[in-house]
């Protein structure tokens, strides 16, 4: 059985000869040829002869038409391109013996419809389209059967049909390399045609149904493919080879369920915003991927949607232009760089990239020199095996849909892992700081009060708040610069650095942690202690961290240098005297620095309007306000009737 063959006005074919997707690449594209029949059309029916230029006397039957050339393998060279458009055909028919009513049927397949007029023996008999000024063509035939009026031609005699017809400067661009190619006709039963065209019609669309079906899948996987994308919070480059797939099965659909009467007009308009939306999508694709250039995938992209606005611009002019020419001319060389530019991308990322983008790398790699040599020189336009028919590009696609999504997926299936285990870290790191960091119980002679709201799962806060000699409270609160798990592991050295600690002044405290913390920690810690003794005497000594506050007010505090950026710092000692009822309160950073939406800071004015409130009041304001970084709030009131506490 003989390949159909689809002619350069086929909308199926004209994107099929530049289908430059750029990301399209089966690995084994360049294989294809083995299982591909020759490209060869069906010789004609009837011979036809052909005339470019118009003249109405071309129809008559009496006309001498042995001087016209005659299409050779039933192709016609292409028309000149500044001429206007205008083609006549003439064929030779014989009747049929047959005295039922009759009718002419262009035998072709249901490509792309220019306009054309019939006449059989000179008489007109319908028409397609329309002519200049307003010209109008379709993108798909109304109906290729038109009735013969009765004694227009004489049964077992043979009738002369003529077709005059204009080919649009898009179809006369030479946009496709297959040269224009004829239809033939047939005079027979009007019953029997209507038949013949419709099993014509029936059987382009049974061609199609294996690249419907690639259609479907590509377009099933996208779904899916965005789903895994939403659920798992993976990278773009899932969600942009998902859009990637979509618009191109999408385009699958347009190119072939185009509805009878469109105007190639319409089609190429919404055909070209599809290709935009392909090449846009493959390009940043590559970037997720494979993490090229950002400069190099931008004017990619900035190609990839000139070139589909270089393609619509044909189908608006109604006659040729001598830009027309080069315009083809710079719309072939736009395609070709974007082919390269995927080509170098791939080899860039192939050599300079990390190893797990290889795979990623090498497929698209595949995919430009197959589309290359598969679409923009027309190497194979059709893939037949037995009686299933597709085109290589979408059986490419397919193939390069498969590779993709299983590197894709294992990508995903591995950051997930990766994910696991980090939140398992996290929870034991979480676990271990809840441990570390609990929440502060009351004292004999003190109400206490804590909150810890980190800003991420884990934090760089710490406090801890410990009975001392004579009934006195020993309190240390501080912040790791950084958060996250780093910052909880410097807080799990710090806590652990205590509990090892034999001094019971602040000051001292405070040496002892900043020799430990020299060259352990990568930044630095603020941290202050307080030794509030059971007469009401407090000893603080700051080092970097905020001022406490007492009963509304911020106390003067001698400021000192953050531990573990000098080994020989010392701190001076501040010296306070709280009385029954005074409300002592310690904020960490965190709630000074919350940011709301429009950027501003809680600040120091509205920490002390909050500070003789409740700590999960205080904390619940600043992390409603906009948190940014660990909320730690700590408060202790010195109560009346203090009991000395056991040491």
């Amino acid at each position: 059985m003989a390949c159909n063959v689809f002619p350069p006005y086929h909308l199926r074919v004209l994107p099929s000869k530049l289908e430059l997707l750029s990301l399209l690449v089966a690995l084994s594209a360049n294989s294809l040829g083995h299982i591909c029949l020759a490209q060869q059309p069906a010789p004609p029916a009837t011979q036809a002869r052909y005339h470019f230029g118009d003249n109405p006397k071309w129809s008559s039957p009496t006309l001498d038409d042995s001087s016209w050339p005659v299409a050779t393998g039933n192709l016609i060279p292409w028309p000149p391109a500044a001429g206007d458009g205008m083609l006549w055909l003439r064929f030779h028919v014989v009747v049929p013996p047959d005295r039922s009513p009759l009718a002419v049927r262009l035998d072709r397949d249901q490509g792309a419809c220019s306009p054309g007029e019939f006449w059989v023996n000179g008489v007109y008999v319908g028409s397609q389209g329309r002519f200049l000024p307003q010209s109008f063509a379709t993108e798909r035939c109304e109906s290729g059967v038109f009735n013969v009026p009765a004694g227009v031609v004489a049964p077992g005699g043979t009738a002369v049909v003529s077709w005059r017809g204009w080919l649009s400067p898009i179809w006369r661009s030479r946009i496709d390399f297959t040269p224009p190619i004829l239809f033939s006709v047939s005079i027979g039963s009007r019953a029997l045609e209507l038949s013949r065209e419709s099993e014509v019609r029936a059987r382009a669309e049974l061609a199609l149904r294996f690249d419907v079906f690639l259609w479907s899948i590509e377009a099933l996987i996208a779904c899916l493919l965005l789903v895994i994308w939403w659920r798992a919070r993976a990278g773009g480059s899932l969600f942009w080879f998902a859009i990637f797939a979509l618009s191109w099965s999408a385009m699958g659909y347009w190119n072939a369920l185009r509805p009878i009467g469109l105007s190639y007009i319409v089609f190429w308009l919404i055909a070209s915003v599809f290709w935009a939306i392909v090449n846009v999508s493959l390009f940043e694709f590559i970037r997720a991927a494979l993490h090229s250039p950002l400069w190099a995938v931008r004017t990619l992209e900035g190609i990839g949607i000139l070139w589909p606005v270089l393609l619509f611009l044909p189908a608006l002019a109604i006659r040729s232009i001598p830009a027309l020419s080069l315009l083809v001319v710079v719309l072939y060389l736009l395609v070709g760089i974007a082919f390269l530019g995927v080509i170098a991308l791939a080899t860039w990322a192939w050599w300079r990239g990390a190893r797990e983008r290889r795979g990623l790398a090498v497929t698209l790699f595949c995919a430009g020199v197959a589309y290359m040599l598969v679409d923009n020189l027309g190497v194979i336009t059709r893939v037949r095996v037995g009686s299933i028919e597709v085109q290589p590009d979408n059986l490419a696609t397919a193939l390069v849909t498969a590779a993709m999504c299983y590197q894709l997926l294992i990508r995903v299936w591995a950051d997930w892992r990766k994910k696991e285990e980090l939140d398992a870290e996290f929870e034991a790191a979480r676990e271990v700081q809840q441990q570390l960091v609990a929440p502060a119980v009351d004292l004999p002679g003190f109400e206490v009060q804590s909150v810890y709201l980190p800003a991420k799962r884990v934090g760089g806060d710490f406090f801890r708040i410990l009975p001392a000699r004579e009934g006195s409270v020993l309190l240390v609160i501080g912040d790791v610069s950084g958060k996250g798990l780093k910052a909880a592991m410097t807080v799990s050295a710090i806590m652990g650095s205590l509990r090892g600690c034999t001094a019971e002044q602040p000051g001292e405290i405070l040496t002892y942690l900043n020799r430990v913390l020299c060259g352990l920690v990568d930044g630095f810690v603020t941290c202050s202690v307080a030794l509030i003794k059971q007469d009401g005497t407090m000893t603080l000594v700051n080092a970097g961290n905020p001022a406490p506050y007492c009963n509304g007010a911020e106390l003067a505090v001698i400021p000192g240098l953050p531990l573990g950026i000098l080994s020989d710092a010392s701190y001076e000692e501040n010296c306070y005297t709280i009385a029954i009822g005074d409300r002592l309160t310690f904020v960490s950073d965190g709630v000074l620095e919350a940011t709301d939406a429009n950027g501003d800071l809680y600040g120091f004015e509205r920490t002390r309007a909050a500070s003789d409130k409740p700590a999960h009041r205080i904390a619940r304001e600043a992390e409603l306000f906009g948190q940014e970084d660990d909320i730690t709030v700590l408060s202790i009131m010195r109560m009346p009737d203090c009991n000395p506490a056991v040491a």
